[in-house]
């Protein structure tokens, strides 16, 4: 397989990537098994999406990839939520397409540094998926249904592995929000087609174990390099909100205080106890999630779980106090969407006419896969995780190449980074 160059890529036109437009609308592939997995009683959904696979065709281990959420969606009116789990995975689906194409992209940048070797930049070339266990009674605090026998769960992984194995590649699995690495152990059971567990595989494929903390570098690259843009200064002396305190937004917390004593966090988080625990961990001051978006920040940084965080509603709070500038976190799917899965364009915009640099999640949240492609074939035998947080320093560049597109064209910042994923998916099916 031929890399593309990052000549090749801005050449293409809007002409080129036009009827991409519609085909990333309809996923390619949807699997639904309702009743799979009996919880003591609960009756367990699992969902697979599978968006696009043009940057995956030519991949030997597999022609899409994105991580399994577990989710019980309890926001969502009771009678919704199973149909809201498929609407949830294909969302997502198509953001992977996307985050894998901003990967590409940040590639074929690094390449032209001679920053990063032929078979690291070969190994980002991968289509997008998802999926999602649907396990009703499941809350947003990560915690299983009470009353549950804890060691049902094991088996419900292993019978997902299953569900995947018969997709026979098109999908391959991964963590997401409430799954972990140890997780994936249990599905690599019943199918080869999953990333991310912590146990070798027979085949000799090493274990990559956790991508979060290089989710999480990613999107603090992604905020430096943004708040040096937009503001001309560092993240010393601003007021952060980071929305979620979970994998990612622990780690990003983390990353934060380690660099920018001076900075100052807010820390929102439904689990009041870890919220509490990180404060006083890193310093900082609780923000109840409920009062999260109305409270005055210089950036705030959504890492949570769920998708659509940004609404009318919501959009209009955080531009209530007239200080925010620049939002960029970890979080999936950021912006609300319509009925047909098309971003609600009034919401970015009203961010865009308040001069509110929205980065979209996939350019700085691909961390996360970036760091899956050290198990691909060719780098499973000499990649190491320390591999993953140097090439994760991209984003910083990534980031600016994208602020700087939107500011010489007008373009919404979606619009520009979808534009950009949609030049290299045009320009590899050209190559």
């Amino acid at each position: 397989m031929d890399t593309l160059n990052l000549d090749a890529i801005l050449a293409t036109t809007e002409d080129d990537t036009q009827h991409l437009a519609e085909e990333l609308r309809t996923p390619e592939q949807v699997e639904i098994k309702q009743d799979a997995f009996d919880l003591d009683g609960i009756s367990v959904d699992f969902v697979a999406a599978v968006n696009n696979t043009r940057l995956g065709m030519y991949n030997p281990y597999g022609q899409s990839l994105g991580g399994c959420r577990v989710m019980g969606y309890e926001w969502i009116p009771q009678e919704a939520r199973g149909e809201y789990a498929e609407r949830d995975a294909k969302l997502l689906a198509r953001a992977m397409t996307n985050k894998w194409a901003a990967l590409v992209m940040m590639g074929a940048i690094m390449a032209q540094e001679g920053k990063l070797s032929p078979e690291e930049y070969r190994s980002f070339f991968m289509g997008g998926g998802k999926s999602v266990i649907f396990v009703p009674g499941f809350t947003n605090e990560r915690k299983w249904p009470s009353g549950i026998d804890p060691s049902q769960i094991p088996e419900l992984f292993r019978e997902y592995g299953r569900f995947v194995d018969k997709l026979r590649g098109s999908y391959i699995t991964a963590p997401d929000s409430n799954t972990k690495a140890e997780d994936m152990d249990f599905i690599r059971e019943t199918t080869c087609y999953v990333a991310c567990y912590t146990i070798d595989r027979p085949d000799g494929i090493r274990p990559t174990g956790d991508p979060s903390i290089v989710t999480a570098a990613g999107v603090y690259h992604g905020m430096v390099a943004l708040v040096d843009r937009h503001l001309g200064q560092s993240l010393d002396d601003l007021i952060i909100g980071i929305h979620g305190a979970g994998k990612v937004g622990r780690n990003l917390i983390r990353m934060i205080r380690q660099n920018h004593t001076n900075a100052v966090l807010l820390i929102s988080e439904a689990d009041t106890k870890e919220g509490l625990k990180l404060t006083g961990e890193y310093g900082g001051v609780f923000v109840p999630p409920e009062k999260m978006f109305s409270t005055p920040m210089d950036i705030y940084s959504p890492n949570l779980n769920v998708s659509e965080v940004l609404n009318e509603e919501s959009v209009a709070q955080l531009l209530q106090r007239g200080r925010l500038s620049l939002i960029v976190g970890g979080s999936n799917v950021q912006l609300a969407t319509g009925q047909n899965g098309e971003v609600i364009e009034a919401n970015a915009r009203m961010l865009h006419d308040a001069d509110v640099f929205l980065m979209p999640d996939f350019v700085v949240n691909l961390g996360g896969i970036l760091d899956l492609t050290r198990g691909f074939p060719g780098r499973e035998a000499t990649s190491r995780p320390e591999d993953s947080l140097r090439l994760v320093r991209g984003v910083h560049g990534l980031s600016k190449m994208v602020y700087d597109r939107v500011r010489e064209t007008g373009i919404l910042p979606y619009q520009m980074a979808e534009y950009m994923s949609a030049q290299v998916i045009a320009a590899h099916s050209n190559n």
